[in-house]
């Protein structure tokens, strides 16, 4: 083994700087809508992109305006009962739900674990209560704060105002959603879950007595009018009209029918304002709206939501682009979007709108072919478009039910799940010869990744906690993890990376985000905090840089993983490349360089593997870098 050689592998052994050193993980999380990464070990997380989840309504009557949290945002906005005069008011909150306002222009917020208090002009005044057991809504009465906590044997509490007599109200209640008062008979009601997903709207004197289920339906919002007597309430189910039940015999009528108007479908959180004669509700859609009182007519939107349930994503590694799909698998096609950004989040571009697509419930790019493809519930079809959202065309059509995409660019081989008729699918890149690939320990799957190193496909299969893995024809199907405890760690989205030999996949129950090797084996969990993940990915090699006493240099390498050539760019002048195999032998030198950019175009000649590139520099120092060729 030669001199270079030899000083190439002690540079290894002390080099710091590898592609997995600089790669980050990206996911989506559905819950609380946005896009964030971290590095590899869950260290150092950050959003990128951030949605709209509006969460809670405030009315206040006095000066007739309208206050609503935002927990994707994490921040508190306001705006009149028109809908005009729209602001932000505070922002940089940690987890901002219920939200309340009393009569000297002070609201109450609901912040993650504290009960914060602001003016209304969004100055902060103080802390009211901290370290609460997962609080959830509140409501202002008689002086007194009340507030209920989400999560099993929890309870409703309240104080005075200034947090001092603090006392439980009540106790075992069961994952509660949303709270209000009835001044008059002075009760308190709150949703909760009575079983499983199965919803009630209970009551109870302010004094703790006579507690009773009231409305035993799927309640998913509510508002108490007490001057007219009646509590207005909508359902989970998408489609069923808004009721009014009288709060003395349950006398119950249909308050709105806007099952032709799906947008307005599911109302999830309702304040009524007496002095304007209007109830205001959080639609489906995640817009702010408002209705007549008196005849449940005039439906009229006041805020929308830009950007709102970001679902799946996808990466141009090169170019270094987000695309991602606003809306998604459980909205319909009135608040559907395609959208890209650069890779910090920002320079955001509208792609394909309402009008251009159904209901997309997954993408994928083929950087290779300039191609985005489309999984569209609406018609049961794949369609595909530029990377500019031009060109958009179906080029699958008449399908069950379409869930995860992934391209295999080595094979020029489109991918997807049909989880109706348990299978994966996959076809060519224009849609022609379509085939069936795995037919069984499929129920349940949620999310697909190829390896083109080992020439395998993996999918998740949430009802059986596993993770499996076959030969890309379907032959050789292997259990690759399983959770040790039923119902436990159940495994959803998945990403392989071929650089460090790894599996990343969330988890459901708990909601985290886990890793493994190849054969499943060191499952390390990375400790995430997050409430509904829908999507991974990893960004290997964004930037690079060496500290150095002369200076740094700061490089840049894409693609990586690669399939035909890769790209460098340096801020000093690169004087030599060498390329090495994994056991160290050199396959190329590349001498008096002596570039800021260079363009290797000759990898296609590699076989598949992992390969090390020895980056000379001009000021003399040196990097190391993984490559993975697919």
């Amino acid at each position: 083994m030669g001199k270079n050689i030899l000083l190439f592998l002690v540079f290894l052994l002390f080099s710091s700087y590898s592609a997995s050193s600089q790669a980050k993980l990206f996911w989506a999380d559905w819950g609380s809508g946005k896009i964030a990464k971290s590095d590899l070990d869950g260290n150092n997380s950050s959003s990128i992109i951030r949605t709209n989840r509006f969460k809670f309504i405030a009315i206040d009557s006095v000066n007739s305006k309208i206050y609503w949290t935002d927990a994707g945002t994490l921040t508190v906005s306001s705006c009149n009962l028109d809908g005009s005069d729209e602001k932000i008011l505070i922002a940089d909150l940690e987890e901002p739900k219920g939200i309340c306002v009393n009569e000297k222009n002070e609201l109450f917020i609901v912040d993650n674990d504290r009960i914060v208090k602001y003016n209304t002009c969004g100055n902060f005044l103080e802390v009211i209560h901290e370290e609460l057991n997962k609080p959830v809504d509140i409501v202002i009465f008689n002086s007194k704060i009340f507030w209920g906590g989400t999560g099993e044997n929890n309870s409703i509490e309240y104080s005075n105002l200034d947090g001092t007599s603090r006392k439980v109200l009540t106790k075992g209640v069961q994952y509660l959603e949303e709270i209000d008062i009835d001044p008059i008979e002075k009760k308190i009601y709150w949703v909760q879950y009575k079983s499983g997903f199965v919803s009630g709207l209970y009551r109870i004197n302010l004094d703790g007595t006579h507690r009773e289920l009231f409305i035993d339906k799927l309640v998913r919002g509510f508002s108490i009018d007490a001057e007219s007597g009646f509590v207005y309430w909508s359902e989970w189910v998408v489609g069923i009209p808004m009721h009014k039940t009288k709060l003395t015999n349950i006398e119950d009528e249909i308050f709105v029918d806007y099952s032709e108007k799906s947008q307005y479908n599911h109302p999830k959180k309702i304040c009524i304002d007496k002095k304007s004669e209007k109830l205001f509700f959080i639609a489906f859609n995640n817009h702010i709206s408002s209705i007549n009182l008196k005849d449940g007519k005039s439906i009229k939107v006041l805020v929308k939501s830009k950007y709102y349930s970001l679902y799946r994503f996808d990466i141009d590694t090169l170019n270094k682009m987000i695309y991602w799909i606003n809306g998604g698998l459980f909205h319909n096609k009135n608040i559907s979007k395609i959208i890209r950004s650069d890779i910090e989040g920002n320079n955001k571009e509208l792609l394909l709108s309402v009008s251009d697509i159904g209901i997309p419930v997954d993408l994928a790019l083929s950087i290779k072919h300039k191609k985005v493809f489309i999984s569209d519930k609406n018609d049961n079809s794949i369609k595909r478009m530029n990377l500019d959202g031009s060109g958009l065309e179906t080029i699958i059509s008449g399908l069950d039910y379409v869930t995860s995409l992934f391209v295999d660019e080595n094979n020029s081989k489109l991918y997807w799940i049909d989880p109706h008729g348990e299978k994966i699918q996959r076809s060519n890149l224009d849609g022609t010869n379509i085939e069936d690939v795995i037919t069984k320990d499929l129920k349940s799957c949620w999310n697909i990744a190829i390896s083109n190193l080992q020439s395998k496909i993996y999918w998740t299969n949430i009802s059986g906690s596993a993770i499996y893995k076959a030969n890309l024809d379907g032959s050789n199907i292997e259990k690759v993890y399983k959770s040790t405890i039923p119902n436990f760690n159940r495994p959803k989205d998945l990403f392989i990376d071929e650089v460090d030999e790894k599996i990343y996949f969330s988890t459901t129950n708990p909601e985290t985000i886990k890793r493994c090797d190849f054969n499943g084996e060191n499952v390390e969990d990375l400790k995430m905090k997050v409430k509904i993940s829908s999507d991974l990915m990893i960004l290997y090699n964004t930037d690079y840089k060496v500290d150095s006493e002369k200076r740094k240099a700061n490089i840049s390498i894409n693609p990586n993983p690669f399939s035909e050539s890769i790209h460098i760019k340096s801020d000093i002048a690169i004087k030599s490349f060498s390329l090495l195999n994994s056991v160290g032998q050199l396959i190329k030198k590349y001498e008096n360089v002596n570039y800021l950019e260079y363009c290797f175009n000759d990898f296609p000649l590699l076989t598949r593997g992992i390969y090390f590139l020895y980056i000379e520099l001009d000021n003399g120092l040196f990097q190391s870098v993984k490559l993975v060729k697919m």
